[in-house]
């Protein structure tokens, strides 16, 4: 057993960065099929809009009609969707596809992100794979919802800030500053609160990049900052400003007033859903658990056969990336390193400002959040498949498993099987210094039964009674009221 991890992963100067191989392009196609896969079957089920595609469905209508409306969120998803709409006509599939894209995309930029921030094939397949297997990620990739749409820009601006800071061509280095104010532009333009959050982050990020670049030459370093914030800046705010156009081109607004009119109806919608309650909404410490995952959609049809689209994720996952979140918070304390700080920073400014907010959230609001979470277990179990973990990270990454053990298994059976697996790990660990492997292995396969498990749950696919109870972990007294 590796007591110290003098080879954890650390953000790539650009000597060392990995070079591109036959087997990366391997990789992404297999991604690429899987991720099409999962998220194309049966896309046009249900035929009904389902939950809030009632909302945003209808207002790409709207669009396609020329019947103006007023939505808090900005236009581009629904824009995309009237295209689709408009291109291949009224039909379930039509209305999802452009999320399908987008959700099967998000999967290989995760892929290409943990390989440009951990210099590691490994990190990166585990961290697509874990985004590829959760339960939320596929339903939002699979229905005609903002989240995918945000969460894939960000990623994307994710992916372009740690290859900006690893450049040292001026040009080079400009083009990605462009090409990230017009994907940090596409997430502005997706959803409220959410996406300007990523742009802060990014842009300090950015900062901190060219700041570390240019120690030596202060005057220069200054223009910089400058050039890259107002060329950054000035890209999202066209691409922001370009998806209200279609509301002038269609007659619904006239003069810059018109716009300055919609961000006071935002503001007063606003505040009027800060005073809404619902069923369905969650506080902030309840995410992380997955606690109060609502059912967005079912249907009882002949002989009792139960169709569900509930929008929890993947059990194992989401309580295994608290313990990656740990550990990358020891780690940081112990050794910081951009790649780390930039996920821990992220993960908790996002806590931070949604848990500081009024306005009331659904779980998938904790979809950020959680895609941080992904690529930190992905790079932590890379380090266990590479034997630069600790023992106490291997231990807490197998009791993370408890949960989905007892809840699943019951609790006898659950402790019993938890004892066990721990057991064989601490006699591999003292025999064959092989537990780090063991432990990867392990939490991919838990996490990939448990994707097959939950699938049903996900896509609608008809259960029968016993079995659909048998999914639906979280009941019993003062626990039933989460679902």
């Amino acid at each position: 057993m590796t007591i110290t991890s003098s080879k954890e992963s650390s953000p790539p100067p650009p000597e060392a960065f990995l070079p591109w191989e036959r087997t990366d392009s391997l990789l992404v196609g297999v991604i690429a099929v899987v991720a099409l896969a999962t998220r194309c079957w049966r896309l046009g089920y249900p035929e009904d809009p389902v939950f809030d595609e009632i909302q945003f469905v209808g207002q790409a209508f709207a669009y396609v009609r020329g019947e103006p409306f007023l939505d808090v969120h900005p236009n581009l998803p629904k824009l995309l969707v009237a295209v689709a709409i408009r291109i291949f006509g009224h039909h379930s599939w039509v209305w999802r596809t452009p999320s399908a894209l987008l959700g099967s995309a998000l999967v290989l930029i995760t892929f290409l992100l943990g390989r440009e921030m951990f210099r590691s094939r490994l990190a990166a397949t585990l961290s697509a794979l874990f985004v590829l297997c959760d339960g939320m990620f596929l339903i939002h990739s699979r229905l005609a919802m903002l989240e995918i749409f945000h969460v894939t820009f960000d990623a994307a601006s994710y992916l372009l800030l740690f290859q900006f800071l690893r450049t040292r061509d001026p040009w080079t280095a400009r083009r990605k500053i462009l090409y990230l104010g017009v994907v940090q532009g596409a997430a502005l333009a997706s959803k409220l609160m959410i996406p300007e959050l990523a742009f802060l982050l990014v842009s300090g990020f950015l900062i901190y990049g060219i700041v570390a670049q240019s120690r030596r030459d202060n005057r220069s370093r200054n223009r910089r900052i400058i050039g890259a914030v107002v060329l950054m800046g000035a890209t999202s705010s066209i691409v922001y400003f370009a998806t209200f156009m279609p509301n002038y081109w269609l007659g619904w607004w006239g003069g810059a007033w018109s716009l300055f009119h919609y961000y006071h109806e935002v503001m007063w919608d606003l505040g009027q859903m800060a005073l809404v309650t619902n069923p369905f909404v969650s506080p902030w410490w309840s995410w992380p658990l997955m606690l109060r995952a609502p059912l967005y959609w079912q249907n009882t049809g002949d002989g009792g056969l139960i169709a569900t689209i509930w929008e929890g994720g993947n059990p194992i996952l989401w309580w295994s990336s608290l313990g990656a979140l740990v550990i990358t918070v020891v780690r940081e304390l112990q050794r910081p390193t951009l790649s780390r700080s930039f996920l821990l920073l992220g993960y908790f400014s996002y806590m931070g400002a949604l848990a500081l907010s009024i306005h009331p959230f659904f779980l998938y609001i904790y979809m950020t959040p959680v895609y941080l979470q992904y690529l930190m277990l992905g790079v932590v179990l890379a380090d266990c498949w590479n034997g630069t973990s600790r023992l106490w990270e291997q231990a807490l990454l197998v009791f993370s498993l408890a949960p989905g053990c007892m809840l699943g298994l019951g609790v006898t059976i659950g402790i019993v099987c938890l004892s066990s697996i721990a057991a064989i790990v601490a006699f591999l660990a003292w025999r064959f210094s092989g537990a780090g492997k063991s432990v990867c292995v392990l939490l991919v396969a838990a996490s990939l039964i448990a994707f097959v498990y939950f699938f049903p749950l996900w896509t609608g696919i008809p259960l029968a009674p016993d079995s659909y109870d048998a999914r639906i972990w979280l009941r019993g007294p003062g626990v039933a009221q989460w679902m």
